[in-house]
């Protein structure tokens, strides 16, 4: 499964470097090393580092919220507060991080945010593998989602725009793609993992169970973390580094000349940023509410799905899947109608597949279909929902570091993160607060307005949005 994920990610980059035979639809494992080591230092390093970070990710995502819930006996408003906690100390860092990744080196935030993520790691492994179920096992926790914060908010915005920086101009919306889909397709080998582990130790959720899924998934994370501390502002392409392909020919001014809106030129239209961040913002907003309790509306025993660990991620790992999939589609499409029109289409079905799944469940809640049709129905609205709605990430990000220049491109990315950390966390609580007093179809609800707003804000930049450079 490795193998083929490093080969989906990095066949457009390959492409770019060696031409293959005409009419061969193969790829030999030289060729896609061979490629692979012709990429920037800083990109590869981001490759492996992403793997790494989102297999943890995809392992630990839903067993920590049912170890909290089911195993620790804590409320959904509890679980809402643990992600609530670190986007708050993300938020306090976002900002100043982001103005001192581009007033100085972006590499060193990027070390000092790898030793609280270290930290953080650390504590979670001794509070759910030593303590639990000890009743002070969550103020560990609550320590521990504080590091991740931390290292969050130190990291995110420079770690963006290091990597921004280390891309030829006009390959970024491919880059940002082909990353977001490596991003999915390891996430989805996270939960197949976890489902192995289940087969093998039990498939239940009990706490034993629980505390080996989050350790394992925690080991994955310490060796992300390992990985990106080799990062360098050395390798950006402004200090020479450029690729071992034909880009190594052309010089900087030639480079500089092709980039759809220049990015010395300090003098760029800030609407379309601005609309950008505030739609993360409200998505951000919105995605937070729900997007934890997934895994606990799957297994939850009192409304009648009571699913298993083995059929639940199944069900997140195939979801993961189709999302980076939608991903590479969406910025496909974007080549065809534009950027803003194509996060329009993907966003917009979302919304439908989000209140598919409300539908679904008000239907099951009042007996008229059966238990297996509405897991059918469910699972099918869940793998859409997160396809599309997660689709149009890339093209979005891509379209930001395209306008702005390269000196504010951190700071920018401080409020991306400040949209998916500081928002995306404070709503858990709410929608803890919402799952817990009127149930999961009113934070599905919630959710669907905000997803709605958002979307038809993109409408205010259709016009006024940059195409993109053809690929060089």
């Amino acid at each position: 499964m490795s193998e083929l994920s490093i080969c989906a990610c990095l066949i457009y980059n390959i492409n770019e470097v060696h031409t293959m035979r005409k009419g061969s639809t193969t790829v030999s494992i030289y060729e896609i090393m061979k490629g692979y080591i012709s990429l920037n230092w800083n990109v590869r390093l981001a490759y492996i580092q992403t793997i790494a970070q989102s297999v943890s990710f995809g392992i630990i995502q839903t067993a920590f919220s049912i170890f909290i819930t089911q195993g620790l006996g804590h409320s959904e408003f509890t679980l809402g507060n643990l992600f609530t906690v670190s986007g708050v100390a993300s938020t306090l860092f976002v900002f100043p991080s982001g103005w001192f990744a581009d007033k100085y080196r972006r590499d060193i935030l990027i070390r000092i945010s790898v030793l609280f993520g270290l930290l953080g790691q650390a504590i979670l492994i001794y509070s759910t593998l030593i303590i639990a179920p000890a009743t002070n096992t969550i103020d560990y926790l609550f320590i521990s989602q504080i590091c991740g914060g931390l290292g969050f908010g130190l990291s995110g915005p420079a770690s963006q725009a290091l990597l921004a920086d280390s891309i030829e101009p006009g390959h970024r919306s491919k880059t940002f793609a082909n990353m977001h889909f490596i991003n999915l397709l390891a996430a989805a080998l996270g939960p197949f993992l976890a489902a192995g582990l289940t087969i093998l130790i039990g498939d239940s959720w009990e706490l034993n169970i629980l505390q080996v899924l989050i350790v394992s998934g925690a080991i994955f994370s310490v060796f992300a973390y390992g990985v990106i501390f080799f990062v360098s502002d050395k390798y950006s392409l402004e200090n020479g580094h450029l690729p071992n392909s034909a880009e190594k020919s052309k010089t900087k001014e030639q480079i500089d000349h092709e980039i759809p809106i220049s990015s010395n030129n300090k003098s760029y239209d800030m609407f379309v940023p601005v609309i950008l961040v505030v739609s993360g913002v409200i998505i951000g907003f919105g995605a937070g509410a729900t997007v934890a309790f997934f895994p606990v509306l799957f297994a939850d025993p009192e409304i009648g799905y009571n699913l298993s660990p083995l059929l639940t991620y199944s069900i997140v790992g195939v979801g993961s899947v189709f999302t980076g999939l939608a991903g590479l589609g969406a910025q496909r499409l974007s080549r065809r109608i534009g950027r803003v029109l194509s996060m329009f289409i993907v966003q917009l079905l979302a919304i439908i597949c989000l209140l598919g799944i409300v539908t679904n469940l008000y239907l099951f809640q009042n007996s008229l279909i059966d238990v297996s049709l509405s897991v059918m129905i469910l699972a099918v609205f869940y793998i859409s929902r997160n396809a599309l709605m997660n689709a149009s990430g890339p093209v979005s990000r891509s379209l930001i570091m395209d306008i702005v220049p390269t000196s504010s491109r951190a700071k920018w990315n401080s409020m991306e993160t400040l949209a998916w950390g500081m928002f995306w966390s404070v709503s858990a609580s709410i929608g803890g607060w919402v799952v817990v007093e009127f149930g999961f179809t009113y934070v599905f609800l919630f959710t669907a307005t905000l997803y709605t707003i958002a979307t038809f804000l993109l409408l205010a930049i259709k016009n006024r949005a940059p195409s993109e450079a053809k690929d060089l």
